[in-house]
C-alpha cells in the first residue's frame, strides 16, 4: 500500500534519469533492475545514449567474469532510459546484442536475489537503495547454500563497474524518492512533507553472503 501522504500522479523527480536493465530468464520470464541516476541539464536521455551505455556494460571484464555465475539461460537483453525531470517522457531502448550467461550449470529459482546494498550520505529509508540481482546459477553457491566468495565478489565488483560506465556517460548513481505531503504515521508523530528527489550513492556493497528473494507482484 502507498504510505498515507502519498501524492498520486505522473512520477517527476528533478534532476533524475531512469534506466533499467531487462533480463530474460531461464524459465522464459523477464527480470527488471530499476536505477536512478542524477544528470546535468545537458545529458538528454536517447538512443545513442541508451546504446552506449548498453555496449560499455557490455564490454566490462567484469560483467564477463559475473556472467560466469549466470545460467546460460539467463540474459542481458536491453537497457532502457527514461528522463523523470518531466512528466510523460518517452522511453530509449538499447539496441546492441543481447548478453549471456557462461555457466553450464542449473539456474537457481527465479525468486532467489543477491542484494547489493546502495548507500547515499543522508540516513532514512528513502536515501537508501537496493539491487536485486537474480537469473543466478547453481554454481554461485557455496558449501552451506549461501553465496559463494567468488560470486559475491564478482557481483559486487559487477555494479561497482557498471557504476564507472554511468560516470563515463555523465551520468551519477543515484537513490531517487517520490515526494509526499505530510501526514501523521502510526504512533501519532507528524511526518513532515517532502519534495522528491534524488541523492548521490557513495557506497555499493555486499553486505552478507545470504541469499535474499524478489518477487513480482500480480
Amino acid at each position: 500500500m502507498p504510505s498515507p501522504g502519498y501524492v498520486p500522479g505522473p512520477l517527476v523527480i528533478p534532476s533524475t534519469i531512469q534506466m533499467r536493465f531487462l533480463w530474460t530468464l531461464a524459465n522464459g520470464r523477464n527480470a527488471t533492475n530499476v536505477i536512478h541516476a542524477i544528470a546535468a541539464d545537458s545529458t538528454v536521455p536517447s538512443l545513442a545514449l541508451a546504446n552506449s551505455l548498453f555496449d560499455g556494460i557490455g564490454a566490462l571484464a567484469e560483467l564477463t567474469t559475473y556472467l560466469g555465475f549466470l545460467s546460460s539461460d539467463t540474459t542481458l537483453a536491453h537497457v532502457d532510459l527514461r528522463d523523470l525531470r518531466s512528466a510523460h517522457l518517452g522511453l530509449y531502448q538499447s539496441e546492441g546484442t543481447p548478453v549471456a550467461g557462461t555457466s553450464g550449470d542449473d539456474a537457481l529459482p527465479e525468486e532467489v536475489a543477491f542484494v547489493i546494498s546502495l548507500r547515499s550520505d543522508h540516513t532514512g529509508p528513502s536515501n537508501r537503495g537496493r539491487i536485486y540481482l537474480t537469473g543466478i546459477a547453481s554454481n554461485a553457491l557455496d558449501g552451506a547454500g549461501h553465496a559463494s566468495d567468488a560470486f559475491v565478489a564478482a557481483a559486487l565488483a559487477f555494479v561497482q563497474a557498471m557504476n564507472g560506465v554511468l560516470i563515463a556517460n555523465a551520468l551519477t548513481l543515484a537513490v531517487a524518492h517520490r515526494g509526499h505531503a505530510s501526514y501523521t504515521n502510526r504512533v501519532g508523530a507528524t511526518v513532515p512533507a517532502e519534495s522528491a528527489g534524488s541523492v548521490p550513492v557513495i557506497t555499493i556493497a555486499a553486505r552478507d553472503n545470504v541469499f535474499d528473494s524478489q518477487r513480482r507482484r500480480k
